[in-house]
């Protein structure tokens, strides 16, 4: 006898397989035991639970915490510590055996990297490795992802790219409709006017908390960087009794802004599908059987960002749906939370982050002879610092000289 209903109510489908002894042959007597009574000394074969599916029908709201069929009804826990029960027949010649259908999950993942620095794809990086092997099994609910988040050396006023990419790595299909990120102190967000050659810059006064904006012409390059990936990112708002003013969020003690991006916008209207984590596609357990989503912007390292200090940049999806377009439940990680961005060791799989580090500005004096007696001597412009170029030592770049001539 088998259950296989699952309602509204419940999490998880139980399927309950009841066997019971149906008929004995007493051989003293020679006789077959079927409903007769008092021949087996404690059951009766042929007789049953007469339970139907719909009384098969478990809950897992029951106060003992263990749901569904239970037979006799003195039941008990025999393990406390695994919480396991021991359960037995309604008679000794009956029993039964639960096998616990798991729901479906939905789990997005976010990994975010820095792509290119003024569009330099070489100052960039992407996923160098993933591993599904714990996913594939069920001992975790995320796979692990491997990739440098060494700090990118960069310079006041450079655009640094960021991509924002969503796996999938549940059961259910599903969408990523929202992606949000932090602006920390140090980095400015930056939208392109229309013109072509002029952008405006936002940047955070954390003393007088405020945002302000000024505009700047940039060349075409920059330009198209900056409308390419910036163009549905907007700065998040908040409504008031006021109206409509700034959204701001604590990072690391400071209050800082955010963006966010509507994604379907983002992809010109259709929102790409996430399908679900499929094993069967991963069978170097490389990550062939995951899909993923892009979002990419653009963000500019201010001239008020500190000298050598790492600037921690913070994202979160903060929007999802299932392929219906229905709310769902992420199974380790809520979008609506953000735990990560003020405490580090609170990350979930829905946060991400890249850091880049602005770089000390250094000169250098290199001096030599090129002119004697108001006369410029051809063996001493030969003299002319050298750069070799790609070489340092400790931090310096070498330089190279000639010999010294007489005069």
């Amino acid at each position: 006898m088998w259950s296989n209903k699952e309602t509204s109510n419940t999490e998880y489908t139980y399927l309950t397989n009841i066997a019971y002894i149906s008929k004995e042959y007493d051989s003293e007597a020679s006789k077959e035991i079927i409903t007769e009574k008092g021949l087996d000394r404690d059951s009766e074969p042929g007789t049953y639970p007469t339970k139907t599916a719909e009384e098969l029908v478990t809950s897992s709201k029951e106060k003992d915490g263990y749901p569904g069929y239970k037979g006799d009804s003195n039941y008990k826990v025999y393990d406390d510590t695994k919480n396991s029960m021991y359960f037995k027949g309604q008679q000794d010649d009956d029993d039964f055996e639960i096998i616990v259908m798991l729901p479906k999950e939905f789990d997005l993942k976010l990994v975010k990297y820095i792509t290119a620095v003024n569009g330099d794809k070489e100052k960039g990086r992407t996923v160098t490795k993933i591993d599904t092997t714990d996913l594939a099994s069920g001992k975790e609910t995320t796979a692990e992802y491997t990739l440098d988040k060494e700090p990118v050396k960069v310079k006041y006023g450079d655009y640094v790219t960021y991509t924002f990419r969503v796996y999938n790595e549940g059961d259910v299909d599903g969408y990523v409709t929202k992606l949000t990120d932090n602006i920390p102190l140090g980095l400015q967000f930056v939208q392109a006017k229309g013109d072509g050659k002029t952008v405006t810059i936002y940047s955070y006064d954390n003393e007088k908390k405020e945002l302000t904006s000024k505009d700047e012409q940039v060349d075409s390059t920059t330009y198209k960087l900056i409308d390419e990936n910036n163009a549905y990112w907007s700065i998040d708002k908040e409504t008031t009794t006021t109206g409509n003013s700034l959204k701001t969020d604590t990072y690391d003690g400071d209050t800082t802004p955010s963006i966010s991006i509507n994604v379907k916008d983002y992809l010109g209207g259709t929102n790409k599908l996430l399908n679900a984590y499929d094993p069967s596609k991963d069978n170097n357990n490389d990550g062939s059987g995951l899909t993923y989503v892009d979002v990419t912007a653009v963000l500019r390292v201010s001239e008020s960002a500190k000298i050598d200090k790492i600037i921690r940049n913070e994202a979160a999806i903060t929007g999802d749906s299932d392929a219906d377009g229905n709310d769902v439940t992420d199974r380790d990680s809520q979008p609506e939370n953000w735990p990560g961005k003020d405490d580090h060791d609170k990350y979930q799989d829905d946060e991400d982050f890249d850091r880049v580090i602005v770089q000390r500005f250094d000169l250098a004096l290199r001096k030599q002879i090129v002119q004697i007696h108001n006369t410029y001597a051809t063996k001493y412009t030969d003299r002319y610092a050298k750069l070799k170029k790609d070489q340092e030592e400790d931090g310096n770049t070498i330089y190279d000289y000639y010999d010294y001539y007489d005069v």
